[in-house]
């Protein structure tokens, strides 16, 4: 028992800094993420350990103002989220709207799982630091409150959305310069 309360704690106090480094990062938007591959090399280290990630079709090829680490980060988190809260696929769905000229070209990613879903009760709560349900199981309650910062620092936002079956949470992110149309 006090092995395990050693391992939460160490898990705990490394998702702190994870949290801290989050929350002080700088944008940086001449950095490039290219999704497509992002989720392509995420997928294939999922699938090792038997967990179905799958891109939708059709796959949109595009770049976001990130570096490639972090926005690996961003969904490796929600990835072992579903993993961790009982889902064994996860579908990653990646869409560009027309921009408006009042705001900023954007690419919208969203991961949906096909877990049990998070209660209307806990929805509120999802980004709070600290907040989990999966304690037991190891769960610390900052992987959420880490991509969130992730996501804010580099003018992003998430949000949790309505869902039929399981989890879905859409991501936000300002496209890479180069890829914004005249």
């Amino acid at each position: 028992h006090l092995d395990q309360d050693a391992a939460r704690l160490d898990r705990l106090v490394r998702r702190l800094l994870d949290l801290a480094r989050a929350d002080v990062m700088p944008a940086t938007p001449t950095a490039r993420a290219e999704v497509a591959a992002v989720i392509a090399r995420l997928a294939a280290r999922y699938q090792a350990a038997e967990f179905k990630v799958v891109m939708a079709e059709p796959a949109i090829s595009a770049s976001v103002a990130m570096p490639e680490d972090v926005l690996e980060s961003i969904l490796s988190n929600l990835l072992d989220n579903a993993r961790q809260h009982g889902g064994d696929a996860v579908i990653v769905t990646v869409a560009c709207p027309t921009p408006r000229p009042e705001s900023p070209a954007t690419l919208i990613i969203e991961v949906s799982d096909n877990g049990p879903g998070i209660s209307t009760a806990n929805a509120a709560r999802v980004f709070e630091p600290f907040f989990t349900t999966a304690r037991a199981q190891g769960g610390t309650g900052l992987g959420l409150a880490v991509v969130k910062s992730l996501v804010n620092a580099h003018r992003g936002a998430i949000e949790l959305v309505d869902s039929a079956a399981g989890t879905r949470l859409r991501i936000s992110l300002p496209l890479a310069t180069a890829d914004r149309s005249p």
